[in-house]
């Protein structure tokens, strides 16, 4: 309890004789330092302190004193202010100040406040990303760090671009099922380490429809002969065709020319069978589609329209198609026709045994046999019948 106490002193001699004086003791309660909260602030910001929180019951607070007690040091400025300041170091740790107050009639009293200097972290959303429509797509801010502590938080929002649902957005990888529209998307994520300090980056990811390959129909033909294939058809619906790859997986293998190319060509192998060719086109985003081909190699026919004859005038001739073949088939088909010599009317031109009646005159007929075989390819054969009027 404050106040004024007041003794007097009586003294008295050996001849009785008496003396009297008094003393005041003034009773003071000290003052009540308040340093304020301990706080947690970023390196290189301004830092300010409050002991305006200090006070006194039976009087008032004559002076403030601040001292650095510990960690690195700092230049304060208005040391012996309630308020003074600083700028926190850019250095991590904790820095330890202490507030003394005096009160008017001289007492004393201290408290301390913690300043806890924290590094920003540092955040990293992730490399930009090139995504197929309806894909499944992950992003990943596990690149950030925190130089002085840990992650505490993770916090994922989309500010751009078709709207898509992410699952996990509180997580260092959410994913998310890209929109069926091309386009970018961006999204910012803020990071938030062990102390409360925020730090914030964007990544953008477009969204690339895949190109359509298109490596043209399947194709006949013939052993021995040019082959082209095309891929001209192949399109890209938001970009452009930037790559051609063929390449053969199956069949008699040959050499394509240009295969890096829409329109690449080869020789056909003497060899009837199948080739496949794969096409695989790049856009200008780097998706990527294939397509097969196949092309039918076929050996053509033999047609053989049988041995020169000789015939007697108006006797009946017969032409035989008999020694024909297919290597690889069958005849499907056989025409003969008449392309020299006196004019004859053929039974059966379209068998494989036509007969006629020959000419009463002599003369060199010239008949021409056409088979096909069961791919549609063609052969010809030439066969003379000389008439006279012996047969000899």
């Amino acid at each position: 309890m404050s106040g004024i106490l007041t003794f007097q002193l009586t003294v008295t001699d050996n001849s009785d004789l008496t003396s009297s004086d008094t003393v005041n003791i003034v009773v003071d309660v000290p003052p009540v330092a308040a340093a304020g909260p301990d706080q947690t602030v970023l390196k290189g910001t301004a830092v300010n302190l409050s002991g305006s929180g200090s006070s006194d019951t039976d009087g008032a607070i004559a002076a403030y004193t601040w001292v650095q007690t510990a960690g690195t040091p700092v230049v304060l400025t208005g040391a012996n202010t309630a308020n003074p300041g600083f700028t926190a170091p850019d250095i991590s740790g904790t820095i330890t100040l202490q507030l003394t107050v005096r009160d008017d009639l001289g007492a004393t009293k201290s408290d301390d406040v913690n300043i806890i200097v924290n590094a920003s972290p540092v955040v990293n959303a992730g490399p930009e990303q090139t995504v197929l429509t309806d894909s499944q797509v992950i992003l990943n801010g596990t690149g950030s760090s925190d130089p002085d502590g840990s992650i505490a938080a993770y916090a994922w929002v989309q500010t751009a671009g078709t709207t898509v649902t992410l699952a996990g957005a509180d997580t260092a990888t959410p994913n998310f099922t890209a929109p069926n529209a091309s386009g970018s998307l961006t999204f910012a994520l803020t990071v938030t380490d062990n102390h409360g300090a925020r730090a914030t980056a964007s990544v953008i990811l477009l969204v690339n429809r895949a190109p359509s390959a298109n490596a043209g129909t399947d194709q006949m033909v013939l052993a021995n002969s040019p082959v082209t294939l095309s891929g001209t058809a192949s399109s890209d619906i938001d970009g452009a065709i930037s790559a051609y790859a063929w390449t053969q997986t199956a069949g008699t293998a040959i050499t394509l020319a240009g295969a890096d190319m829409a329109i690449p060509n080869f020789t056909a192998p003497n060899v009837s069978g199948i080739l496949t060719f794969q096409l695989t086109v790049t856009d200008n985003q780097g998706a990527t589609s294939s397509d097969l081909v196949n092309v039918t190699v076929n050996l053509p026919p033999i047609a053989n329209a049988g041995p020169d004859q000789l015939a007697k005038v108006k006797s009946s001739v017969s032409l035989s198609s008999a020694a024909s073949s297919d290597p690889d088939g069958t005849i499907s088909s056989y025409t003969w026709t008449q392309t020299a010599g006196s004019p004859v009317t053929l039974s059966g031109q379209n068998t494989p045994l036509a007969t006629f009646v020959a000419p009463g005159i002599e003369g060199a007929l010239t008949f021409q046999l056409t088979v096909a075989d069961n791919r549609n390819a063609l052969a010809s054969d030439q066969v003379v019948i000389t008439v006279t009027k012996t047969g000899r």
